[in-house]
Order: structure tokens, then sequence, then C-alpha cells
């Protein structure tokens, strides 16, 4: 086990940390609930000195380091959603994503971008055994726990903040650059959901019709939520075109509840 215990030139934790820390703007306020990150980014102000001008703010911790000298700081949120810990409410306060996080005010053009710290690609190279567990509750209906290597934390901190470029790339229009970005953070974690079906779609948005299929298909393969489950079953119908599963798709989307009704109009005809 040595190997996957020795501490002497390891530094994918701190490299952990310093994602959180390095390219906030001064005297900012970081909002965490992750008690991982909590306690890396504690440890890099109290022991290395690493950006002790922000203000952490934790489920688990106190408000540490010092107030904003000027003006209203700049908050980051590990999470966009609103959390019973926080005082003001997402419709007052929305939040925008940089990088990995999601930030208050929204970024101006002159902003500081979040940087990676390591190159996604190289993360894997690095996995030790798995003694870490990764909670997972993207589905209010379940929750899911399961083992990964510690270092899964950086990689998905590193897809996330792809994935905010890609969504962006896409809502802007920008179609191929997204697509290039969805590609490359499903070749590193193939099972990442929220990313599959927006992908999907811009297939279908580039007429690459083969591989939206595919690509629906194997989404149905995970967990998803069952209004994008019933999209997917709607998406399929239409790529399906002729074929005689088209109607079984069809059937499927129509037998869901949480169907879109503007989709369902489509499927009916009206």
């Amino acid at each position: 086990n040595r190997s996957d215990l020795d501490q002497r030139r390891y530094t994918m934790a701190e490299t952990y940390g310093h994602a959180y820390l390095d390219h906030l703007e001064k005297h900012s306020v970081l909002h965490l609930e992750s008690d991982d990150a909590q306690s890396i980014v504690l440890y890099l102000q109290h022991i290395g000195r690493v950006r002790p001008d922000v203000i952490v703010v934790g489920t688990v911790i106190v408000p540490f380091g010092p107030t904003a000298s000027q003006g209203e700081p700049v908050h980051y949120y590990e999470r966009p959603e609103e959390n019973v810990f926080w005082s003001s409410s997402y419709r007052q306060h929305p939040r925008w994503p940089w990088g990995p996080l999601w930030r208050t005010p929204r970024p101006e053009e002159s902003a500081v971008a979040w940087k990676e710290p390591l190159a996604a690609e190289h993360i894997p190279r690095f996995f030790r055994r798995t003694r870490g567990q990764f909670v997972d509750r993207s589905n209010p209906f379940k929750t899911v726990v399961r083992p990964e290597p510690y270092e899964m934390r950086l990689l998905r901190l590193l897809l996330l903040a792809r994935k905010n470029q890609a969504d962006a790339d896409a809502a802007a229009g920008n179609l191929v650059p997204a697509v290039q970005r969805y590609e490359s953070i499903l070749a590193l974690d193939p099972t990442l959901e929220e990313v599959l079906y927006p992908l999907a779609v811009i297939y279908v948005g580039l007429q690459r019709y083969t591989e939206a299929e595919a690509t629906f298909k194997k989404a149905l393969e995970l967990d998803l939520l069952p209004t994008k489950r019933a999209e997917v079953y709607y998406f399929l119908a239409a790529l399906c075109g002729e074929r005689p599963e088209a109607a079984e798709w069809k059937a499927k989307a129509l037998s869901s509840r949480s169907l879109a009704p503007e989709l369902r109009a489509k499927l009916e005809g009206r």
C-alpha cells in the first residue's frame, strides 16, 4: 500500500485547493459545502498562507478571513442551488458560472478568468487506490454512494469547469466548440448524464443524427430524471423517422406524465 499512502512529492491535494483559491478576486467570499474542499482550502490559508485575504464560509466552519476592505465583496459558491445556510435567496441574487464555481455579481468582461491548475487529461494517471467515497445526490429520489480515488475530486472539478464553458458555448450558438468540450469530458468520464443529454441535443442541431441517436440511447442507460427521460423518448421518436421502433419511442414518450405539454402536442400532431 506504500504507493497509495506515501505523501512525499504528492501534490494532488494542494492542486485541488489551488483550483478553488488561485484566481478569486481580492477579498472575495468563498462558500463551500464539501468537507474535502473546506479542509484543503483552510490548510492552504492557515499553513501555506495562500490567499489569506479570501473569506471562507462553510457548512461546518465559521467564516474565516478578514472583512472586505471596500465595497461589496464578490461571492463564489460551490453549487448554484440555494442552500439553507445562506441568508439571501437565489431569486434575489442570481449566480453565474465562473470556472467550476458560481459567482455573484455577474463577471465583467475584464474579470480574471478561471484557469485549470492541471490539464484534466493528466489526472487519471495519478489515481491511487479507491479509498474515498462519493455521494451522488443529483437525483432527488435516489442517493448513490460509490468508492473512488481521492484524485477523482480534482478531476470532477476540472470537468465541471469544462462543462460550464461548453454550456455557455451551446447557449451562444457556438455548437462546434461546445461539442468538442462535451466529447472531451465524456472521454474522461463516460457516465456523466448531465453531459450526454446536451451533447445529443447539439448533435441534432449539427444534423449528426446517427451520433445523436446513439448518444440518446446511451443516456437512457443512466439514472435520468423523469423529465429528461421523457424528452429522450421524444427525440428518439423523431430521429427514428419511419422505422418501426419510432412507434415504440413515441408510445413511451406519450405514456410519461413528465413529458412537457408542448412536446406532447407535437407528437399528437396538435
